[in-house]
């Protein structure tokens, strides 16, 4: 069972509890205004049986019962779950480990028979969630109904000292980095470090949200973007600029701060239900949800102003009326980069460099999760995926049931409201396709012909031919090409590669010694071409001719591309089209005009334009 579905069960599990408060509670108050408490279970409770064990020698106590441990033994006689739940907990925790291992080690039997334990036991870890949460209410009842208060507790020191220290933090000279106060760490935990990088689009977002909230026409403003990404960082800002505003502020966060946690400047204190409900019906209160339902954590704001945090296949509940949608687009290499000289530079250029060839823009697994397990996940996402489920996820991104995100990401445009799905990266686009094509061939060409004109899947279409060209070409043969001045047909052959060069400048193209060796931008929105061969050798991938020739080619971007060639005398761009596209292109003119149009005379003369058909026979 995997960790979402589990949080799923434990969320309705306690939405059916929280149902019956309002039942309950009107038995209680009935109960207490006759001069009655209930008591809820385990609440003066203690075990007696056999608190101590006969020996020949006399009786022998036992440790759980010496004066030094009756404070814990206390402790869990008031509430015996906890102690059971902090036991599974524990064994959870180890499965995992010992998951990983048998995974680092190769030993895949191991592994599936401990995932099958590790789901046997988070099943019985939700049951004693669910009966716990469930006495929790009860007891909250019984103190609500009576006269009955106590105090707020406090939460986590830690959490305390990062909130009570944040507007300390500081700022490098270029306003990009932020360093919390020594000593102190993202939630009082250590493994999110003290440092965030700002990334630019996060200013624009910030405007968002102050207009959204001006306007006050949404329950909550929804922050989507896919797993990985950075969302939470983002959520980290916001806790930063409310923090230096003296805001109070009531935070949940799956996993390290489930319980609703008031924020204020004497410290972190945890909310009970009628808590929670008070410092909502606030306007001046802020309310940060990360990864988890609000309506499943209590009250919904009246008046504080609420920010939820969620990935796509996570946020069913907030497509209501009241709910106004936002969106994170993934990293640009660019930002990764900027990040990992300052964040990660004990990390080599070029392995960041490939991991954002492999993963696309998802810091997640480009900068942090570098260990072989995670690494390998990306593969397992393209063995287990096919074209109906692909389909699937274009059409419908927030479905539980799509295609991994790891493979199609969700992107955003500008406006952070408008967005599209899109392959991950070169890497998943070259795999998948070929996956598809080695099994599901006849279903590939169908659906690349029939979904000419279908802009819903354009780009999808798009990706999925693009990596099947480049797998093609890198896996070389003979391609049938036809000169676009001349309308002549002939043949190329092109030598397999052995391992292609994904570039970042094309100061790398240059210098590459090795001709027929395949190139391919790592930036495919910026690039002119989407690869090619040294010493003559360009490829731009098109679908459909009427297309690329409407477009034009861009000579700003083309020019670069052009000089790296070794052979200065002659450059061979090739459109690369399927067979009933082949006889459709048409040479393509070279558009700009004005400014940074220089040499341009000169690359329009050593450009020879050629069609080069693509089949997906074998």
């Amino acid at each position: 069972m995997g960790s979402a579905v589990l949080l799923s069960k434990v969320a309705k599990a306690k939405a059916a509890i929280l149902c019956r408060q309002a039942d309950s509670a009107q038995l209680i108050t009935k109960s207490a205004a006759g001069g009655g408490l209930l008591c809820p279970p385990f609440e003066n409770a203690r075990y007696r049986s056999n608190c101590n064990a006969k020996t020949d020698k006399g009786f022998s106590v036992r440790a759980e019962n010496r004066p030094e441990a009756k404070p814990a033994r206390r402790a869990a006689a008031q509430d015996p779950l906890a102690s059971i739940e902090k036991a599974i907990s524990s064994r959870i925790i180890k499965l995992e480990n010992d998951i990983e291992a048998a995974g680092k080690a190769g030993n895949l039997e191991r592994r599936d028979v401990l995932e099958k334990r590790l789901e046997k036991l988070q099943e019985r870890w939700m049951a004693l969630v669910e009966k716990s949460l469930e006495l929790k209410v009860q007891k909250s009842l019984v103190l609500k109904g009576g006269t009955l208060s106590r105090p707020p507790a406090k939460a986590p020191q830690g959490l305390s000292n990062f909130w009570k220290a944040l507007p300390r933090a500081t700022w490098s000279d270029d306003g990009k980095l932020m360093t919390l106060a020594e000593g102190t760490s993202f939630m009082g935990y250590e493994k999110f470090g003290d440092k965030m990088f700002i990334r630019e689009s996060y200013h624009g977002m910030d405007q968002e949200l102050k207009r959204v909230f001006i306007q006050d026409d949404g329950i909550a403003v929804v922050l989507v973007g896919n797993p990985g990404v950075g969302k939470s960082i983002y959520g980290f800002r916001l806790l930063y600029q409310w923090s230096c505003e003296q805001r109070r502020v009531v935070v949940v966060k799956r996993g390290t701060c489930p319980i609703p946690t008031l924020l204020t400047p004497d410290g972190a204190f945890k909310l009970d239900a009628a808590g929670l409900e008070a410092e909502l019906d606030d306007p001046d209160v802020r309310y940060l949800v990360d990864s988890l339902d609000p309506s499943l954590v209590g009250s919904l704001p009246t008046k504080a102003k609420m920010v939820v945090i969620s990935s796509p296949n996570r946020n069913e509940v907030c497509k209501g009326p009241g709910y106004v949608m936002r969106y994170f687009d993934t990293w640009s290499l660019e930002e990764l980069l900027e990040c990992w000289s300052r964040m990660f530079a004990w990390q080599s250029q070029e392995e960041v460099q490939e991991r954002f060839y492999r993963w696309g823009g998802v810091p997640r697994y480009v900068l942090e999760k570098l260990d072989t397990t995670n690494q390998n996940l990306l593969e397992r996402a393209i063995g287990r995926t096919d074209l109906t489920a692909l389909k699937q996820a274009v059409g419908d991104p927030e479905s539980p049931q799509a295609a991994s995100h790891k493979l199609l990401h969700l992107r955003a445009n500008p406006d952070f409201q408008t967005t599209y799905m899109e392959m991950a990266s070169p890497y998943v686009q070259e795999l998948v396709a070929f996956k598809l094509w080695e099994n599901e061939s006849l279903a590939l060409e169908l659906f690349l012909s029939a979904a000419t004109d279908d802009p819903t899947v354009a780009g999808f279409r798009g990706n999925l031919f693009e990596g099947f060209c480049h797998r093609r070409l890198k896996n070389g043969g003979t391609f049938r090409v036809r000169d676009l001045a001349s309308g002549s047909v002939d043949e190329i052959v092109l030598q397999p590669t052995r391992k292609a060069l994904a570039f970042a400048s094309w100061q790398e193209v240059e210098a590459e010694t090795d001709d027929e060796r395949y190139f391919q931008p790592l930036n495919r929105r910026t690039a002119a071409v989407d690869g090619g061969m040294q010493p003559d050798k360009l490829f731009q991938f098109t679908v459909s001719a009427e297309g690329k020739k409407n477009k034009g080619l861009v000579f700003a971007s083309l020019r670069d591309a052009v000089r790296s060639m070794k052979n200065k005398s002659e450059v061979k761009l090739f459109f690369v089209l399927p067979p009933d596209q082949f006889f459709e292109a048409k040479e393509v003119k070279i558009a700009g005009s004005g400014k940074g149009m220089e040499g341009v005379a000169q690359v329009r003369k050593v450009l020879k334009q050629f069609a080069l058909e693509i089949s997906f026979k074998r």
